[in-house]
Formats: C-alpha cells, sequence, structure tokens
C-alpha cells in the first residue's frame, strides 16, 4: 500500500458536536490508521510520524466526543448497541497500538499510556460481554505464566485467528451478492457488518492481550535504564566501546615510546602505515608452522582425503581378493561346458547338506557295543 496518507495531517485536533460528524471524524482515522499499520516505511521515518500523529489526535478527538455525546450506556451489553457505533468500542485499543509504537527516550512512558489504554479495552470489552472465561483468566493472572500455559495460549489464539479471517472472507463474500437488492438485502447487510464488527473486535481482544503482556516484560528494562540515567550511570555502549578503543590506542603509543619495549610487541588499532610514519613495531609471526597453529580448531582434523581413503580401500580389496586376472583355464577343459559343470557341482552339494541336515554327526555310534 501507498504510505501517503489519504488526507492531510490535520494541524489541530477536530471539533465533533455531534455523531453525524463523529461518524465522519472516525472513519477518516480509522483509514489513516490502517494506512500507518500498512505502511512499508521504517517506522521512524519523519512520514509515518506524522500520520501517526495525525491519527492520534483525530482518535483523542473522536474518544472525547463519544464520552461527551454518551454513545454508551454503563448497563449495555454488546447486544444492545447499534451496529454503527460498534466500532467505536475499538478507540482505546487504536490508540494503544499507535502510543506502544513511540520510539526514542519517551518509549517508557508511551508503554505506561499504552498498556492502560489496553486495560481499560479489555475492561469495556468484559462489560459488554465480548471476552470469554480463557480471556479474563489471562488478563486477570498475575506472574508469568508457564511454558505449557504460554503454549495452549498462543495455540487458541490461532485457532481463532484463522476462524476470524475465514469469518471475514466469508463476509466480503456475501456482501458482494446482496449489493443493490432492496429493502432485504439492506438489512442482511447491515446483519453482516455487526458479524464483521465482533470478528474485528474478537482480534483486538487477542492483539491487546498480547501486547499487554510484552509491555509488562519491556518496561521493568526502560524503567531500570531511566533509574541509572537519573543517576548518572547509565552510557551508550557505543561511547563506552569508542572510550575504550582510544585508551587501548593511547597505551599502546605510549609502549611504543618506550626504549624498553621488546621487540614483537603488540599495538593494537595501529595500522601499517602509521606503524611505518611513527616508526613503530609491529607484531610478526616469522615461523609459518606457528602462524599454521594460531587458528586451529580444537576438534580433531581428518589426515586424509576421501580420494585418498578411497585409493587405499582399493589396494586392500585388491590384495585381498588376490590377483584381479582371469584365471587360466585347465587343459583339456572346455569353456563353454563350465557353467554346466557348476550346475551339478552345485546339485550335489545341495544334496550333501541335505543329507547332512537328516544325519547329524556322530548318528547311530553305539561306541564300539556292536
Amino acid at each position: 500500500m501507498s504510505s501517503t496518507s489519504a488526507a492531510a495531517p490535520p494541524s489541530e485536533p477536530p471539533v465533533i458536536r455531534d455523531e453525524d460528524e463523529l461518524k465522519r471524524v472516525f472513519h477518516v482515522a480509522e483509514s489513516r490508521y490502517e494506512q500507518w499499520r500498512t505502511s512499508t516505511l521504517p517506522s521512524c521515518s519523519e512520514e509515518v510520524s506524522a500520520m501517526r500523529d495525525a491519527c492520534l489526535s483525530e482518535l483523542l478527538a473522536c474518544a472525547n466526543a463519544a464520552n461527551a455525546l454518551q454513545i454508551f450506556s454503563p448497563n449495555e451489553t454488546a447486544e444492545d448497541i447499534n451496529t454503527c457505533n460498534l466500532r467505536y468500542l475499538l478507540l482505546p485499543y487504536y490508540l494503544g497500538m499507535l502510543e506502544q509504537a513511540q520510539l526514542g527516550d519517551t518509549r517508557a512512558a508511551a508503554l505506561r499510556e499504552a498498556r492502560n489504554y489496553f486495560q481499560n479495552f479489555i475492561r469495556i470489552c468484559e462489560a459488554m460481554e465480548l471476552l470469554s472465561a480463557d480471556d479474563i483468566a489471562v488478563f486477570e493472572r498475575e506472574g508469568e505464566p508457564s511454558r505449557e500455559q504460554k503454549r495452549n495460549e498462543l495455540i487458541a489464539f490461532a485457532k481463532r485467528e484463522q476462524k476470524n479471517k475465514a469469518a471475514k472472507e466469508d463476509i466480503a463474500r456475501r456482501r458482494q451478492t446482496l449489493q443493490g437488492g432492496g429493502a432485504e438485502s439492506e438489512a442482511n447487510v447491515e446483519e453482516l457488518e455487526r458479524e464483521l464488527a465482533l470478528a474485528v473486535l474478537d482480534d483486538a481482544v487477542m492483539s491487546a492481550l498480547k501486547e499487554t503482556a510484552m509491555i509488562g516484560q519491556e518496561l521493568p528494562m526502560l524503567e531500570y535504564m531511566e533509574q541509572l540515567k537519573q543517576k548518572g550511570e547509565l552510557e551508550s555502549f557505543r561511547e563506552k566501546a569508542e572510550r575504550e578503543k582510544q585508551r587501548t590506542h593511547q597505551r599502546a603509543m605510549a609502549q611504543a615510546r618506550d626504549s624498553n619495549a621488546p621487540v614483537g610487541t603488540t599495538y593494537a588499532h595501529v595500522t601499517a602505515e602509521e606503524a611505518n610514519a611513527r616508526g613503530l613495531r609491529l607484531f610478526e609471526v616469522p615461523d609459518t608452522n606457528v602462524r599454521q597453529r594460531l587458528l586451529r580448531p580444537w576438534w580433531r582434523q581428518p589426515t586424509m582425503s576421501l580420494e585418498e581413503l578411497a585409493d587405499i580401500e582399493m589396494e586392500r580389496m585388491v590384495r585381498g581378493g588376490g590377483s584381479t586376472e582371469a584365471p587360466e583355464v585347465p587343459e583339456g577343459v572346455d569353456e563353454e561346458s563350465n557353467e554346466a559343470d557348476d550346475d551339478e557341482a552345485y546339485a550335489r552339494m545341495r544334496a550333501k547338506d541335505d543329507w547332512k541336515d537328516v544325519n547329524p554327526a556322530g548318528w547311530g555310534n553305539r561306541i564300539g557295543q556292536g
């Protein structure tokens, strides 16, 4: 999909006074959210950041307007809500997804805000009776789950996602067959819209549960880094590595200037050109055998190639099998009659073996007793 948005990002949050304006702004914000979610540009690019900020501003205005207009009542369930208002339940979920995509130094604060949005969304869905017993158990669980629990939850989520995907595809096909069919078709289309909204909400519930679990793993690390930064104990790995490199270089240069430095001293991070220009002595290994053993693997290496092994095996077979020349045929024996003679000899040997099987060795021996 193209990374450019359909509408220009608003310079200030829109003002929403009635439900018609809420519907219009929410439709634009939801379209912008899908474009941001499916964008192929890097998440740190200016275009994606501008799209995210514009979508966040519009969705916040929609959330405030929905609360001011009292779109939902505290004692309502999903069955009591109009089909056109069901998608407004996704507002905290969209806001949480936008917040958790925030990068940079403010990521920890953004993750806390995103966690609040996800938890609010899950509580609203629970009040609307849109959560299953397993979803409630996952949301209210304290501590880390076991490996078996994680595996079972991932399998259950994958099955639900496949089911919702198939339902969405079926709804799209049924919607095409109902276009332009009168009042009855309009009622059926509204029913399809309701089924689609419920499927999208179910996918959002699973995504919110997953995102909440991942935030619970990432946020403690960011908070720990914030504490180190406040204490002045945090520094980037790049700065630390660069400083260590400079220290090593300075140490090598000081050692090179020392007249008592032994021959063959190693000077780290010094190129051959720099060594020649400064008159430094580089570490050299003149012995070829020593150089070959420097990076020798610790495991036992083969002592011959496959071709050498094949030659040895062939020579051994020749020695064990005798001469490779064909045996000479005795005088007076016809070569063509050898095949028949072999058959007769084979038959005699078989008869002898059969007789031995019937008459085992020592059978009938009475030990000289007559």
